[in-house]
């Protein structure tokens, strides 16, 4: 600044310079701010804020450093407030949260920031009800806790429960009264030996935050069945018996008694294919008994036995019209179709017939309708049986009256 002085009577004039100096040096480098543990925002923030911490600044003045206290000024994001003269801060929701410093020497501040992270996500559960089965003469039931992502650092509290469920791991239930923080166990799959309603938590042990899940356990059931085959056919018939049975979680450990109606039975410990054979024809009806623990079922299947196919054929017969023999017909037993010729002794054919019948009846006339003279006679029979069986036959037959 330049200070001028004039002389009101002869005009003369002194002139003379005064330095002010200004000093806008704001502290040298932004406030140090350290973030102790928890480092983050978590559930249990309440019992456990996120502090932040501070020391003195350094600024320069006069050409060199020099250390002073500052008042420090805390802000952070609603519903934090605003905060001075202290070295240190709680912090209990997420966001960004600053230090303002102020030199005292000429008043010019310095603001630094930090960010605290918001790690109140609870788990995720894939499913948050759990259904699985306490299978027929097992032990005990699996219950698995599907997790989305990661799966370390949690823990698992069952908080509801059948009395008397005995659980695998031990550590798993929360006994009345008791802290919770002091049971429950690491493992996702839990064992347990009780059919009912289970809920349980899984908390974040770094965090606190949680999530529930419900699982229900139910009785397990057995279903006897199997599969004949063939279903019918003719004596002797060989039945194959195809064991289907299962219980709820699979066909193991399940003993098959069978009673086949043939006067034969047996006893097994698997599912196993089984057979017998009915040498007879008639229903047979065949008997499973399936067990597995306290499970216990029976199914019934009938079977079909045939004959089987027959062919006799007379030697003689005197058509006479006395009621007794009076036409060739043949003995036989599920044919499906039959062919005669029949010729005389000179060759002549004498008679022809196909029958689907199963039978033929001659009564000893010509193709004509004429009466045949006594004599031998003789004939080609072809037939088929219902099961699939071929009979041809040549021979004589004698006609007598």
């Amino acid at each position: 600044y330049t200070v001028i002085s004039t002389n009101t009577v002869n005009a003369c004039v002194t002139t003379s310079v005064v330095v002010i100096s200004q000093n806008f040096k704001p502290p040298v480098s932004s406030p140090t701010i350290s973030i102790g543990t928890p480092t983050a925002i978590f559930c249990n923030a309440g019992a456990n804020p996120v502090v932040l911490t501070t020391g003195s600044s350094t600024t320069t003045s006069n050409g060199g450093p020099l250390a002073f206290p500052v008042p420090f000024l805390w802000e952070g994001p609603a519903p934090q407030g605003t905060t001075t003269g202290v070295s240190s801060y709680s912090c209990y929701t997420s966001g960004v949260y600053s230090l303002t410093i102020m030199d005292n020497y000429n008043g010019c501040k310095k603001t630094g920031t930090i960010n605290v992270v918001d790690k109140t996500q609870p788990p995720v559960l894939t499913t948050d009800t759990l259904h699985t089965v306490l299978d027929c003469g097992a032990a005990s039931a699996t219950l698995i806790s599907s997790i989305t992502g990661a799966s370390t650092g949690l823990k698992y509290w069952y908080i509801t429960y059948p009395s008397g469920t005995a659980f695998t791991p031990t550590a798993a239930p929360i006994p009345n009264g008791s802290n919770p923080h002091l049971s429950g166990t690491t493992s996702q799959t839990v064992m347990v030996d009780k059919v009912g309603y289970f809920q349980y938590i899984v908390t974040n042990t770094l965090t606190g935050c949680q999530a529930r899940g419900n699982a229900y356990v139910m009785d397990g059931g057995l279903s006897a069945d199997f599969i004949p085959d063939p279903y019918s056919g003719y004596a002797p018939l060989s039945v194959t018996f195809s064991n289907t049975s299962t219980s709820s979680l699979g066909s193991t450990s399940i003993t098959s008694v069978w009673s086949y109606g043939n006067g034969t039975s047996e006893t097994t410990t698997t599912n196993v294919s089984t057979s017998t054979t009915f040498t007879a024809p008639g229903t047979y009806t065949v008997m499973l008994l399936g067990a597995k623990g306290d499970c216990l079922d029976t199914v019934y299947k009938v079977i079909h036995v045939e004959s089987p196919s027959k062919l006799e054929i007379p030697n003689i017969f005197t058509p006479n019209g006395d009621g007794s023999n009076d036409v060739f017909f043949l003995k036989t037993t599920n044919l499906s179709e039959i062919t005669a010729v029949i010729f005389d002794r000179w060759g002549n054919k004498v008679y022809e017939t196909t029958s689907t019948t199963g039978n033929i009846a001659w009564d000893g006339k010509n193709i004509g309708g004429k009466e045949c003279a006594v004599g031998v006679y003789f004939y080609v029979i072809k037939a088929t049986g219902k099961d699939d069986k071929a009979y041809t036959n040549k021979g004589s037959v004698s006609l007598f009256r």
